[in-house]
Formats: C-alpha cells, sequence, structure tokens
C-alpha cells in the first residue's frame, strides 16, 4: 500500500513537473510573440509611408512652388520665342573702288544683318578714334561733361593739328577728334571705371593694358590704349555696342545718348539723318596708313540701322574720311528711301 501510494505520489509529481513545463513554454512562446509584435508596431510607427507627405505643408510653401514652376515656364518661353539674327552676304564692291575693306549695316527691326567680306567684319584691331563715341558716353555718365559746349581745360600746347589749340566744346573736339581733349576725359573717368564700362558693353578684347599708349605719338596726351595699342574691336562688334546704346540695352540716360547723337550727327540725306565717328590708324613701323574706320547709325522712316566700315589696305593709303565717304556712298545708294 505504500508502495503504490509511492508511486502514485511520484506519478502526479512528475504530471505536475510536465504541466509546469508546458505551461512555462506555452508562456515563453506568448512572451516572444509579444515582444515581436511591439517591435514591428514601433517599426510601422516610426516609418513614413510611401508616396505620401507627411509634413506639414504652410501656404507659403505652396506658394513658392507654384513661383519656381512659373520661372521654368518664363525660362522655357524665352528660349522658344528668342529668334536669332540673321547674317545676309552682301556685295557693296561698287561703294569700295577696289580698296580692302568691308561692311556691317545691322537692322534692329528686323534683327538682321548685312555684311560684306565677312571674315573682315570679324577681325579685330584698333578702334583709333571711333572710341571717342565710348569716352563721350563715359564722360557724360560720370559728370565729367555735362552739356555740348564742356571743355577740357586746354593748356597751351601746340599740337600740328592748328584747331586743336584752343580750349574745345565737346561739339568742336569731337568733330575734330582732338586727341588731348578726350585723353582728359578718359584720365578722370580712372582706369577702373573705364575697365568696368568696357567688360559690360563687351568693347572687343576689352585690353586697356597699355592705359598711356604705345608711344606712337611723342606727346604723352596724345597716346592711349585705343591708339594702334592694346584695344581691340571687330567692325561687327562695333555695330552691336552701337545698337545697345543708342536703343535703351544700357544704363546710359536717354538726356547724354541724345547729347551723344547731337555731337554724332554727321549728316542728312534726303529724310534720312546720319550719325557717326571716324578713326585713322597708322602702321609705325611701315609708316602706312592702313586702319580706316567710320561706325555710327542712321534712322530711315520707321527703321535704325547701325554700321562699321574698316579699310584695311596695305597696298593703298586709308583714312577714317575714306571709311565715311564710302559709308555715305552705301547709305545713298542701298538704303534711302528713293532707292
Amino acid at each position: 500500500m505504500k508502495l503504490f501510494n509511492n508511486k502514485r505520489k511520484h506519478s502526479c509529481l512528475h504530471k505536475a513537473a510536465v504541466l509546469n513545463k508546458s505551461i512555462f513554454s506555452i508562456l515563453a512562446i506568448l512572451l516572444c510573440i509579444s515582444f515581436i509584435g511591439c517591435n514591428k508596431a514601433n517599426e510601422n510607427n516610426n516609418k513614413k509611408p510611401e508616396n505620401i507627405n507627411t509634413a506639414t505643408v504652410s501656404p507659403a510653401s505652396v506658394a513658392d512652388q507654384d513661383t519656381t514652376i512659373g520661372k521654368y515656364a518664363t525660362s522655357n518661353e524665352v528660349q522658344v520665342t528668342e529668334k536669332a539674327p540673321e547674317v545676309k552676304d552682301v556685295d557693296y564692291s561698287d561703294c569700295f573702288n577696289g580698296i580692302e575693306g568691308c561692311a556691317v549695316f545691322f537692322n534692329s527691326n528686323t534683327n538682321t544683318y548685312m555684311m560684306y567680306n565677312k571674315k573682315l567684319c570679324e577681325k579685330r584691331t584698333s578702334p583709333c578714334s571711333t572710341f571717342k563715341i565710348i569716352a563721350t558716353i563715359m564722360g557724360l555718365d560720370k559728370g565729367i561733361i555735362t552739356s555740348v559746349d564742356t571743355t577740357m581745360g586746354y593748356d597751351g600746347t601746340i599740337y600740328s593739328t592748328e584747331k586743336w589749340n584752343k580750349n574745345l566744346s565737346l561739339k568742336d573736339a569731337f568733330k575734330e577728334s582732338c586727341v588731348w581733349y578726350f585723353r582728359k576725359v578718359i584720365d578722370k573717368v580712372g582706369q577702373s571705371n573705364v575697365q568696368s564700362y568696357l567688360d559690360k558693353l563687351k568693347y572687343g578684347n576689352c585690353d586697356i593694358s597699355e592705359w598711356d599708349g604705345s608711344g606712337i605719338n611723342s606727346l604723352p596726351e596724345l597716346n592711349g590704349f585705343w591708339l594702334e595699342s592694346s584695344l581691340e574691336i571687330s567692325p561687327k562688334e562695333q555695330v552691336n555696342i552701337l545698337a545697345s546704346l543708342f536703343s535703351g540695352k544700357t544704363d546710359c540716360s536717354e538726356q547724354n545718348i541724345n547729347i551723344l547723337k547731337e555731337v554724332m550727327l554727321t549728316q542728312k540725306i534726303g529724310s534720312v539723318s546720319v550719325y557717326g565717328k571716324t578713326g585713322t590708324g597708322q602702321n609705325y613701323k611701315t609708316k602706312h596708313r592702313d586702319n580706316g574706320w567710320f561706325v555710327g547709325m542712321f534712322e530711315n522712316s520707321d527703321e535704325s540701322y547701325y554700321f562699321a566700315v574698316h579699310l584695311n589696305d596695305d597696298s593703298k593709303e586709308v583714312s577714317g574720311p575714306m571709311a565715311k565717304e564710302i559709308a555715305l556712298d552705301i547709305i545713298n545708294q542701298y538704303y534711302t528711301e528713293s532707292n
């Protein structure tokens, strides 16, 4: 009986132990399941749903996005509608009379270049006295020149050009192409300001490194970077700058542009008003005048043309007045209302 009771006792204990072990295992499994579930829940809470912006969007940020889109649209529209200029090859040889040179005429209304000897139209050389156009507008803009009557103080030096030997006004100095007058203007504007102007205008190579010139003349006031020195520009670039100045695409005031036009007025051919400036350069090694300019603009009815005629001939003596004569002949033959 005792043995039976002991066996029974051991059997019950064994069953209890098994039960306890099973319960413990079940609890452990449940605990693991609970732990895994909590981790997944935390991961889901921390993870932002894909393709959905959960950030708070303020009205200001929406407006900024709309503005940005608008800017891109505007930029694309400009790119699509902007028209590249047309370039036409023309023959003005009948006006050049065998002289080597080129001519550029630009119609701002139709955005068209007419070029005679296109390769030469894009070749840079010294601007010589045509640079007085830029010197004048710089002097006006800086208040150094205030009207067509502004003088620069003649110091009594006797020059070989007799008409320079007096206290010239802007109008007279421009007409007589007086170098010492514009040397004073440019020095008063200052080297850093001149450099800034040329950079903005994209004036040829913009090189004024030989500020005092290359010494081609015996007197220092008759030398400068624009006289057969470091500064160079092509006929086409001359035309582009004139178009920018006279069509209001620069910071120059309308009043100053009108003063510039007044001193540049050359002559009238019928109803056409011609504005311009000559320039003459010389190869000081050969003593040969091989650089002749006449650049400017003219107005014909409702149209404006900007032009540059340049002569560069090793076999003939050329000059600014010769280039001017050729330019006026071209205008008369090809651009007046009677033709």
